[in-house]
């Protein structure tokens, strides 16, 4: 085919400039021009024949045998007058005519008249019968046959190319035209000579050369189809101007209560092709929409076409429909078309976990069910809160979390508000845009969120019907807690095992224990009315006595109602956390014994010396006193660690005299301890001399529950003084009677 096409090219110059000199049919048969007749024998292959190239039926055509006649040789009959359809529809009248002769063969004219207007026939099978009977009608898919007719009826074409190919010079131009349309239509040359059979080769293969080069042909050949009316008998072809007619798309949402005034969607730059054919593989038009779904107008010839989306517009899922229209000439076929909007099916719309374990078990006596969220839907891309620039949501709903904490975007779990978005399959989903989630109740046991979380519902604009671009919203809920810290008084000692009596609302009781930091927690504490008390304290501490009270909330808020807590008996301070609140609460160290051994120089135990136990040293604020036994013991119980006492004998046992200083004052003595029961550290200070558990057995005794400290006192028998004084004090007696003498003697007049 190839080779055949490359040799009309090179010799369409030589033919035209020989048909210049030469009659089609007095070509001489040269050695050249045998050569070129041999090529071009195969210049039309079989299967490229036009009688192939029949399309679709479009209508039927009917013998009439009224006012019709044609003169070709052999042929005296008139021919009937034939009703065909050039177009679907429109009904074509075929009237035979003048007749014409070449060699053996003779035509007639055939006058084609349709509701377009009227054009000339041509017989395409010159060696078939005559017409009659019923003809089907079709568009001729032949370009070749459609040059020929062209380059013979329009005058523009005639003048220029038509008169020359077919020898105008032997004014049997129609006739010529019709054995090439033949030899295109069947391939069928038969009954001509052979000069002349080359002649119509030549004829044909001109026409193929012009219609690679010759614009103005080319332009024609746009404008114009070739229809052809054929049965078993007879083919008559003949071309009409195509009628023209427009095509537009209007393009409209299949969900506008969802895409109109929601920026994440648009019918601008929808684009679709128009086509010739069912499978869309002969695209002839494009048309692409504005804002408003409006497509651009396209002329098309008036036919039947196709047309489908090729290009989806920003937000919308890709309508895989191919419309089927017909343009009528004149007219303006409008193609309604729509596409459904791009969603985000959401089942799981968020879930509640704690902030402390990430894990959707609650801790405590708290649960997740009961949750209340506010979800509002903006229809627009924003990266923060649109609230925040005084934008308001297009719907919004309150979401309630069942008892894992989780918020679905079902009917069940909406609290109120609008209806949701639904799919065309009625699935829930969410347009595109930005949805704004936050807490505004919090279920019992937890604190209120207060984070506003935003989700963008986005698309990648690849015509996808359904988007999963919105992430759950996983919102940790901080537990409502009341934190313990136990501590020892006046210190930051922590104290581990102490426990804790929890009374809650409902009368239950729950005991808590502090750790080795000293600290305890409840947690998930619900509404209403609670109480703490210390329930157990460790060796060497006493149990604070102090309640506390408090009340939770219905918006989940501690609040203090009662503090029976003392200084004395160790504070319990309460604030509120970010937790909840917190409690720290004092225990004072177990109270000691002092215990006086009152024995003499032979450690024998004295009976009834008194002493007494002071706030301060000038021994004024009086405390108590005790009194020896019978093993000399005189007990003081109830003595405060870290408080610093002071104590002296205020009466002496029979026989003794109440120990002094020096300087005559009474004998005093401060004591003052120190406890660490959790590091198992007892001091004891006594007149400045520091006295360790460890080392000093005689002095420091008992448990951590019940600690003593003792303090050995010695009086000495008679006049002597006893121990607990000091030796300076007879020295200073002995001084002061030496003193009395040595006066007395000196004023005595000394006689001879």
């Amino acid at each position: 085919m190839k080779k055949g096409k490359f040799l009309f090219a090179i010799t369409g110059t030589i033919i035209l400039l020989l048909q210049s000199i030469l009659p089609a049919v007095a070509i001489d048969e040269s050695e050249d021009l045998k050569n070129i007749k041999a090529e071009l024998e195969s210049m039309i292959p079989e299967e490229e024949l036009g009688k192939y190239g029949k399309g679709e039926v479009i209508g039927e055509a009917y013998i009439d045998q009224e006012e019709s006649y044609c003169e070709e040789k052999n042929q005296e009959e008139a021919e009937e007058r034939i009703m065909l359809l050039s177009a679907v529809g429109s009904p074509a009248v075929i009237t035979p005519g003048a007749g014409h002769s070449y060699g053996s063969w003779g035509t007639c004219e055939f006058s084609v008249k349709t509701q377009t207007g009227t054009y000339l026939g041509f017989c395409a099978e010159p060696n078939s019968t005559t017409p009659s009977g019923t003809f089907s009608v079709s568009e001729l898919n032949s370009d070749i046959i459609k040059a020929l007719i062209l380059c013979y009826v329009i005058p523009e074409l005639y003048e220029n190319l038509g008169k020359n190919i077919f020898n105008e010079r032997d004014r049997n131009t129609y006739a010529y035209c019709h054995a090439a349309v033949g030899y295109a239509y069947c391939g069928s040359l038969t009954g001509l000579s052979a000069s002349m059979a080359q002649g119509i080769k030549n004829m044909v293969a001109v026409t193929q050369n012009q219609m690679a080069t010759n614009g103005t042909l080319q332009r024609y050949m746009s404008e114009y189809k070739t229809y052809v009316a054929y049965n078993a008998q007879q083919d008559i072809v003949w071309v009409e101007r195509a009628p023209k007619g427009n095509i537009r798309v209007l393009k409209t949402s299949t969900k506008p209560g969802i895409t109109n005034g929601n920026t994440c969607y648009s019918l601008n730059g929808a684009v679709y092709g128009v086509y010739t054919d069912q499978a869309c593989t002969n695209q002839v038009a494009t048309l692409t929409t504005d804002k408003d779904g409006n497509s651009n107008v396209a002329q098309l010839d008036a036919n039947t076409y196709w047309v489908k989306e090729i290009k989806v517009p920003i937000g919308y899922a890709w309508n895989h429909t191919v419309y089927n229209v017909t343009i009528r000439s004149g007219e303006t076929a409008v193609v309604k078309v729509s596409d459904a909007p791009t969603m985000n099916p959401v089942e799981i719309l968020l879930k509640k976990v704690d902030a402390e374990t990430w894990q959707n078990v609650p801790q405590g006596h708290g649960t997740f069910e009961g949750a209340l969220f506010d979800v509002k839907f903006y229809a627009g891309n924003y990266e923060s809160d649109p609230q925040q620039q005084g934008i308001k949501p297009v719907r919004s709903w309150v979401i309630r979390t069942d008892s894992e904490g989780v918020g679905k975007l079902r009917n069940e779990y909406r609290e109120s508000g609008d209806e949701f978005y639904t799919m065309d399959n009625g699935e829930i989903a969410f347009p595109l845009g930005t949805v704004v989630i936050q807490e505004i109740a919090a279920p019992e046991g937890y604190q209120i969120n207060p984070e506003v979380i935003v989700r963008k519902i986005t698309s990648e604009n690849k015509g996808e019907e359904i988007v999963d671009s919105y992430q759950n919203a996983q919102i940790p809920e901080q537990v409502l807690t009341l934190d313990i810290v136990k501590v020892q008084k006046e210190t930051m000692t922590p104290i581990a095992g102490a426990k804790f009596i929890h009374t809650m609302p409902d009368g239950s009781r729950e005991e808590v224990m502090t750790d080795g930091q000293g600290k305890a927690a409840l947690k998930g504490l619900i509404r209403g009315e609670h109480m703490v008390e210390e329930s157990f304290v460790p060796d060497g501490y006493t149990r604070n006595p102090g309640k506390i009270r408090f009340q939770i909330s219905g918006n989940n808020q501690i609040e203090l109602k009662e503090n029976t807590s003392t200084v004395q008996s160790g504070k319990i301070q309460f604030e509120k956390t970010v937790r909840g609140a917190a409690l720290r609460v004092e225990d004072a160290c177990a109270p000691y014994k002092l215990l006086i051994d009152k024995k003499n120089e032979d450690g024998k135990k004295l009976k009834d010396a008194e002493f007494t136990l002071y706030q301060d040293k000038e021994c004024k604020k009086k405390i108590t006193c005790s009194k020896t036994n019978e093993n000399g013991e005189a007990k003081f119980e109830g003595l405060a660690v870290g408080e610093t006492y002071f104590i002296k004998e205020t009466k002496a046992p029979q026989g003794y005299r109440i120990p002094v200083n020096l300087d005559g004052s009474d004998k005093i003595y401060e004591i003052s301890v120190a406890s660490n029961p959790m590091e198992n550290i007892f001091t004891c200070q006594i007149d400045q001399k520091i006295y360790q558990l460890e080392d000093s057995k005689s002095i420091i005794s008992g448990t951590k529950a019940e600690r003593i400290v003792t303090i050995e006192v010695v009086n000495y028998k008679g006049n002597k003084l006893p121990k607990t004084g000091s030796d300076w004090n007879l020295l200073i007696l002995t001084a002061g009677i030496a003193c009395v003498l040595g006066a007395i003697w000196w004023k005595t007049p000394y006689k001879k």
